[in-house]
């Protein structure tokens, strides 16, 4: 091989090591090149990471930070209430209904506020029983089987039981239900007491609810005096119970959740619990999902988080109860926030200096406007929070105010003896105080927000203008209309009403002031009617009086005419005209029944063996088709009356009760001991308290019109056709027990009967009396030859006296005054009796001329006579009360036999008549 041919070798081994090392710059550039983009991308992008961590943990703070503020203010109500009722001693489920409503603000996801007050073992029969008769009559404490899986429940002592419940979802209210049905929420009822402030339960199931979304409960202790005390043991002494509200989880977090913050995040909720180990662990109660931007149930999140996707941690606690956040920001959302700049450095090695200048001047911006952001959100977070904090001191202040002013007017209207109601112009109730619930029934529950119920047709029009004037701006007073009671009893009101405005001066109401007037009016009607009784009485008295002085003389004339009289046409007339003026003497003693003037025998009688006898005469009187039931009372003391007046009174109420039914029925008659411990009111007038014998019939007749009841113990007034009655049976019945003390009530109703009820008050028997009438004596029409002094200012009848004792013998002198009587006595000491009226003129009557006259003349027989025989003119003198009573009229044989018997000293009396209806 020549030379040449070596070094072209040579030269050509050497040639690719050339062609190589001029790019080696190039290589080495791009290299380093691709090294530095690398190293300035991965920089970058780390930046990023952080940058995007720290604005989701912004983000994820002030969402920490809503949540909270949220949670605390969802628990004003419960604040305000706790505040009102430790101002307050105690409170009725409508004032608790009312301030709950009115606390619990809109947009308050609250499902129900309950007030728990401390009852202690040894109280709680007695706060039921106080409970019972004044809120609920089924109250109970009750104790339900506790949740499942919670068989762990205290040990019994004090209760705290559901006393007042208001609910807003429309679930039933549970009363009396302990505080210890779930040691969870028993748990931090005890942590809220000792601790003096609000607990909340971990998430738990309401009781009755069956399935849903979980709960939880906020529980605030009241204590006495309005504050917290100090320590432990004083809280515990001064706890009077707890406030507590019932919020469904998912509701509150819904709340929370109502203004999404971008970019938008999944959030899971989690609550802990302290297990007894000291372990903590969290449960997850709800989630909240972006793309339906609603919270739902607990969903089961797979542990592993997506590429690209973030998590983030945060705690808070809301009175006593840590909660969980996790948030999960999905990789979308991540991506949407990272810069995508770096990209930019792909371009290629020339850019890259200026890329990374670029990016840092870029990342600086981007950190800036994360700070500012942050910090202009923690300045709107924290004058936020300030400002709730100052709403809620300024609406705690005004509460307070307002809780006092409501109270101090409260008390005054309940404590007001007449009703208060407050009626908005659409006639529905704003305000029923506690004497309105005494007078129409209805209690403020029943009543407030509906309309005026009780106002009655006959009462409407007089409403109906009360109401228009006060509308129209007029204060009226005294006006009168009837009302309803709850149950449907009617009650007459006396009512005064004025208008009330609001501060704009627009008309809110018409405040009432009402009063039951219905016992009063009933009394003054029953004065009236006692009062016309009286003078009805009073006036047939008089009657009586001057028609027996006139019935005397014609029946002592017409017997002279029979004994002179041979021609029989003419003595039959006589005999007629003397049977009618015996007719018109019985009348006559029926209207001094009524007016209570008839002589009277009291004696002690047997009530039960008197009416015995009488239902055998009543079984023959009433016939078959009554049937008359006796039912005598056991025991019955023995009262002091007239015998054969009671049994002629019973007799004729029971011939009415027999007319009152035509086609038959029942008749019960009864006697009873009965004690009033207060007037009982009924017609015709008042029984004063005390004790008495009753006689009660009561049959099952036609009844009578409240029209008829009115008149039916007024003389002659009757429904039985012409002919039929008399219309003086029931007047002699009245007269005759108000005579003897007692009373007498009438009872009925059309359609279903009438009871009669005669109260004789009871009294002690006189040992000597004998019960029966005494036998009339039977004297003969001729006498001796005695002087017998007449005296009578009516000269017909003195004139036809001394002409029927003439006749029988005697020597008879008159005189028409007392005074000449006294001259004759004191001149003539021959004179044997003397025979005096009563009722004379010129100041002195029978009785007070029978006293002068023994004075004189001790051994004087004197005989008294009067057509107004009236128990009261002797009432206030035994001794005139002994003297021999002649009543007018009379005939002969009985005017010879009381002559004859008070010539001898022997008292007579005619029999009391009984007299039919």
């Amino acid at each position: 091989m020549s030379a040449t041919e070596t070094t072209i070798e040579a030269a050509g081994t050497r040639r690719p090591w050339r062609r190589w090392s001029r790019f080696a710059p190039a290589i080495l550039a791009a290299v380093l090149g691709v090294w530095a983009t690398i190293a300035v991308f991965l920089a970058v992008d780390r930046g990023d990471e952080q940058r995007v961590a720290g604005e989701l943990q912004v983000r994820a703070e002030w969402r920490a930070r809503g949540v909270e503020i949220e949670l605390y203010r969802v628990s004003v109500p419960v604040a305000t209430m706790a505040a009102h009722l430790s101002a307050i001693e105690d409170i009725d489920q409508s004032g608790f209904e009312t301030f709950a409503r009115q606390a619990a603000t809109s947009g308050i996801p609250m499902s129900s506020m309950a007030w728990r007050p401390l009852v202690a073992a040894a109280d709680r029969g007695d706060f039921i029983r106080g409970v019972r008769q004044k809120h609920y009559p089924s109250f109970e404490i009750v104790e339900p089987r506790p949740a499942p899986g919670l068989a762990d429940r205290p040990e019994p002592g004090d209760e705290f039981p559901v006393l007042h419940e208001t609910r807003f979802d429309g679930r039933p209210v549970l009363r009396g239900i302990a505080l210890r049905w779930d040691p969870r929420l028993w748990k931090a009822a005890m942590e809220a007491r000792d601790e003096g402030q609000p607990r909340t339960t971990l998430p738990l199931r309401p009781l009755g609810v069956e399935s849903g979304d979980t709960a939880i409960v906020l529980v605030w202790p009241v204590y006495r005096g309005g504050h917290v005390p100090a320590s432990i043991a004083q809280r515990r002494e001064a706890l009077r119970g707890f406030v507590t509200a019932v919020y469904p989880v998912r509701a509150v977090l819904g709340i929370v959740m109502r203004q999404p913050p971008s970019p938008i995040e999944n959030i899971r909720f989690f609550v802990t619990q302290v297990e007894q180990d000291g372990e903590y662990t969290a449960t997850e109660v709800a989630s909240y999902v972006a793309t339906e931007q609603t919270v739902g149930p607990a969903l089961e999140i797979a542990g592993q988080l997506a590429p690209g996707a973030m998590r983030i941690h945060r705690t808070i606690s809301v009175h006593g109860q840590v909660w969980q956040l996790l948030l999960t920001y999905p990789a979308a959302v991540v991506d949407d926030l990272r810069s995508s700049s770096r990209w930019g450095w792909l371009a290629g090695m020339l850019l890259a200096t200026l890329a990374v200048v670029y990016y840092l001047v870029e990342e600086r911006s981007r950190r800036g406007a994360v700070e500012h952001l942050v910090a202009e959100r923690t300045a709107a977070l924290s004058a936020a929070y300030g400002d709730l904090q100052r709403e809620s001191r300024d609406r705690e202040s005004a509460q307070r105010a307002l809780l006092e002013t409501g109270e101090t007017l409260r008390a005054l209207v309940d404590g007001s003896a007449h009703a208060v109601v407050a009626v908005a112009p659409d006639r529905s109730i704003m305000l029923w105080n506690k004497a309105a619930e005494t007078i129409f029934g209805y209690g403020a529950a029943d009543v407030v927000g509906k309309l005026f119920p009780m106002t009655v047709s006959s009462g409407q029009a007089a409403f109906d203008a009360l109401f228009a004037n006060a509308c129209a701006g007029q204060v009226e007073s005294n006006v009168r209309f009837a009302c309803l009671r709850r149950d449907g009893t009617p009650v007459e009101v006396r009512c005064g009403g004025a208008p009330f405005y609001d501060g704009a001066g627009k008309l809110r109401g018409v405040a009432y002031m009402l009063e039951d007037v219905t016992e009063q009016l009933a009394t003054e009607a029953m004065l009236r009617q006692s009062q016309k009784m009286e003078a009805i009485g009073t006036l047939t008295g008089g009657l009586a009086h001057d028609f027996n002085n006139l019935l005397t003389i014609v029946t002592l004339n017409l017997e002279t005419i029979l004994d002179l009289e041979s021609d029989p046409a003419l003595r039959e007339r006589a005999d007629r005209a003397l049977t009618a003026a015996e007719r018109g003497g019985e009348l006559t003693r029926q209207l001094l029944t009524f007016a209570r003037k008839q002589p009277l025998q009291p004696r002690a009688v047997d009530l039960n063996k008197l009416l015995a006898g009488t239902v055998k005469l009543l079984d023959r009187t009433l016939g078959e088709q009554v049937v008359l039931r006796f039912e005598p009372a056991a025991s019955l003391p023995s009262i002091v009356i007239d015998g054969a007046q009671l049994d002629s009174a019973i007799v004729n109420l029971a011939v009415n009760a027999r007319d009152a039914m035509p086609g038959g029925g029942l008749l019960t008659l009864k006697t009873q001991l009965v004690e009033l411990h207060r007037p009982e009111i009924a017609q015709p007038a008042d029984v004063p308290a005390g004790r008495y014998a009753v006689v009660e019939l009561a049959d099952t007749g036609s009844g009578m019109s409240p029209e008829v009841l009115k008149r039916i113990f007024e003389p002659f007034f009757t429904t039985k056709g012409p002919g039929k009655g008399t219309g003086l049976g029931l007047s002699m019945v009245f007269g005759f027990v108000r005579q003897s003390h007692g009373y007498t009530t009438v009872r009925s109703v059309e359609g279903r009967g009438t009871t009669f009820r005669l109260y004789l008050p009871l009294g002690d028997a006189v040992a000597s009396a004998a019960t029966g009438d005494a036998p009339a004596t039977t004297a003969p029409t001729k006498g001796g030859s005695q002087k017998i002094l007449v005296v009578d200012d009516n000269d017909q009848i003195r004139k036809v006296i001394v002409s029927q004792l003439a006749t029988m013998g005697y020597r008879p002198i008159e005189v028409s005054s007392p005074m000449e009587a006294l001259r004759l006595i004191d001149s003539d000491d021959d004179i044997d009796l003397l025979f005096t009226d009563i009722i004379m003129p010129g100041g002195m009557n029978g009785y007070e001329l029978a006293r002068a006259a023994r004075a004189r003349r001790p051994g004087l027989a004197v005989l008294t006579s009067s057509g107004f025989p009236g128990d009261e003119a002797a009432a206030d003198d035994p001794e005139a009360a002994s003297l021999p009573m002649l009543p007018k009229p009379y005939r002969r044989e009985k005017l010879a036999a009381a002559v004859a018997d008070a010539l001898t000293q022997k008292p007579h009396a005619a029999p009391a008549e009984p007299v039919a209806g």
